[in-house]
């Protein structure tokens, strides 16, 4: 009976070897480098995304303040009054990655995450005291620190039934804060919201990116 002599050959990234076993260890080791080669990809995407909610959440909130503008409310439409703009100009995507991981997030410092999430703000001692309009510098921010920095104040109740903070002043009476035991914020800021409608856009580009690193690479 006659023998044939059977050779399998193995080409793996432009490398032909006669051995297959260690054509499959090659390919292997190479298919392993590939994998981790992923984790500088989807850190380098999830910064870009990231970046892009925070330029997104910036975008959204920069209407200049002004005094009685009322603004939407929610999360997907809610916006905020732009007044020193430091809030917004602190956000920073944070990214830790690890060997097969990369985690991402944008911290929402106080008290910007409150308008996030929203709440009811109570005083447990003292009133809280609201700044009204001339309280306020032409940015929407307080010109003083609190109703205790301003002379010739005294406390009343408006015609409405308020209880107000009142200052005179050259022969003139000017509400300067309205004093409250509760004050609700409501969801504006959407963060979540923009982040999830990123995440789908993320995960596409990293899928993109990733096919074609490994069919150059394998």
């Amino acid at each position: 009976m006659a023998e044939t002599d059977f050779r399998l050959n193995l080409d793996v990234g432009g490398k032909r070897f006669e051995n297959a076993a260690l054509g499959l260890r090659f390919l292997a080791a190479r298919s392993e480098s590939a994998i981790l080669d992923l984790t500088p990809i989807a850190r380098r995407e999830m910064i870009d995304i990231l970046d892009t909610v925070v330029d997104a959440m910036r975008q959204r909130h920069s209407t200049r303040w002004r005094w009685g503008r009322r603004m939407p409310e929610g999360e997907t439409q809610g916006k905020l009054q732009k007044r020193s703009g430091a809030g917004l100009a602190v956000l920073r995507p944070k990214i830790k990655q690890g060997n097969e991981e990369v985690a991402g997030t944008i911290v929402v410092p106080f008290p910007l995450s409150v308008h996030e999430t929203g709440a009811t703000i109570r005083s447990r001692v003292k009133l809280l005291a609201i700044p009204l309009q001339a309280a306020l510098d032409s940015r929407g921010m307080p010109k003083k620190r609190g109703p205790r920095a301003w002379r010739n104040t005294f406390v009343a109740r408006s015609k409405k039934g308020n209880l107000l903070i009142f200052q005179k002043k050259d022969g003139k009476i000017i509400p300067l804060y309205v004093l409250k035991k509760q004050v609700k914020i409501p969801k504006r800021l959407g963060m979540g919201v923009t982040m999830d409608k990123a995440a789908p856009i993320y995960i596409e580009r990293v899928f993109d990116k990733a096919v074609r690193h490994l069919q150059k690479v394998m």
